[in-house]
């Protein structure tokens, strides 16, 4: 009983960030696939400035990974991933005549493509495991290179855990930009066809031309920005029943931070962020199950600072394992946040929702079947994002619900 509630425990903490899951020499090799659909609730017709209900974001992603054993000493991963995404998204808010905030959607629904490739090499040792990632993500306006590195050190019988690790990231935007106030082709009302052909789609310095006064109008504008992450982890098992789990990690961001398919959305050229997760785990043999605690603290130097709260019990039965949780999110607004064009009182503004005063709820349920040869996955989330008391609410808040798939092949 002790062996399979410490691998329980060990289990569960490898869901939390900061907790490396890959540390312990896989004794079989794994292929997965997960499928995932995310869908946004149409934005109501008393929000949009039409006054009719507007279709949001629906993103779709298949993820494909095989981890491989290559000898008693070291293991390799490597992870495909594409998604698709689909729908209008908030380009900006203005009030009405009637004094509503409402938001000024994108004219025509936006359709990308984005592919993602990484691998992991890990070396591992009675009491250590070091790995390496590599990565490279492309979309039609964007491109990423990234690369990190982790240790992960198990003391006393393996009953303390402590982790390190950090990861970088190149990236180079080429959206898509109107030579009005930063307006973006693809956010207008009456879109004008910027690509002509699959060679202008190419040509990162092409612009399309205003055919009433021959002067270039809509260009491609690249922009660059770079990151880096460090993290620290600890995970520590109580007693038989109990874990205690702790990470603290830090971000850095340099470069082009706006989103350039809103209305003169002007964000700091860097950004700070810093995220500190406690979480606890509590495993109860009389009824197969354990309980889930976890805590996360986040702050930035835009002035954003959220708290998460989620609680969770994992249910064992047989091959069975169903996990119900429930999440609370609040956050305060970044200091340039703005509910609306026209209050730009600093040098920087947005009024994207993600920035503003908010609170949430998520719901969520998640099983697993497991087999000789196969696990089988699947989960269904609903989030439902509401504003703090005593701002105007932004209608680019969004509800969404997510399903998803998978199964692991073991070999």
């Amino acid at each position: 009983m002790k062996k399979n509630t410490l691998n329980t425990l060990l289990a569960a903490a490898s869901l939390l960030p900061g907790i490396n899951a890959q540390a312990e020499l896989p004794l079989e090799s794994k292929f997965s696939y997960r499928m995932s659909q995310y869908q946004e609730s149409d934005l109501p017709a008393a929000a949009s400035s039409t006054n009719q209900a507007v279709e949001r974001y629906q993103i779709d992603v298949h993820q494909l990974s095989l981890e491989h054993p290559i000898d008693d000493k070291s293991s390799v991963n490597v992870a495909y991933q594409y998604e698709t995404l689909s729908g209008a998204s908030p380009w900006y808010n203005a009030e009405n005549a009637q004094g509503q905030v409402q938001a000024v959607m994108s004219g025509a629904s936006i359709k990308e493509e984005r592919y993602d490739v990484s691998s992991r090499y890990a070396r591992h040792f009675d009491n250590l495991s070091a790995g390496v990632s590599l990565g490279v993500s492309s979309e039609y306006d964007y491109e990423a290179t990234y690369f990190g590195g982790d240790l992960e050190w198990r003391l006393n019988q393996k009953n303390t855990t402590l982790s390190v690790s950090f990861s970088t990231s190149d990236d180079t935007l080429e959206p898509t930009y109107s030579g009005r106030s930063g307006l973006s082709l693809l956010n207008t009302s009456n879109p004008v066809p910027l690509y002509n052909d699959e060679t202008s789609r190419n040509d990162p310095d092409y612009c399309s031309t205003n055919t009433q006064t021959k002067q270039p109008q809509y260009c491609r504008v690249g922009n660059d920005k770079s990151s880096l992450t460090y993290a620290f982890g600890l995970s520590q098992v109580m007693t038989p029943t109990r874990m205690l789990l702790w990470s603290y990690g830090r971000t850095d961001l340099e470069g082009f931070l706006s989103d350039p398919y809103k209305l003169d959305d002007y964000r700091p050229d860097s950004k700070e962020q810093a995220v500190m997760r406690l979480g606890l785990r509590e495993f109860f043999p009389d009824f197969s199950g354990a309980l889930h605690l976890d805590y996360r603290h986040y702050e930035d130097n835009w002035g954003v600072e959220s708290h998460t709260l989620k609680v969770g019990w994992a249910q064992n039965y047989k091959q069975f394992l169903i996990v119900p949780s429930l999440r609370y999110y609040q956050q305060d607004a970044a200091f340039f946040y703005r509910p609306q064009i026209g209050l730009n009182t600093n040098t920087f503004f947005s009024n994207d929702a993600r920035l503003s005063a908010f609170h949430a709820l998520g719901y969520k349920i998640k099983g697993m079947l497991s087999t000789s040869l196969f696990n089988y996955h699947a989960s269904f989330e609903l989030y439902s994002a509401s504003a703090s008391g005593g701002t105007v609410p932004n209608p680019g808040l969004i509800d969404y619900t997510r399903f998803t798939f998978g199964l692991d092949y073991l070999f």
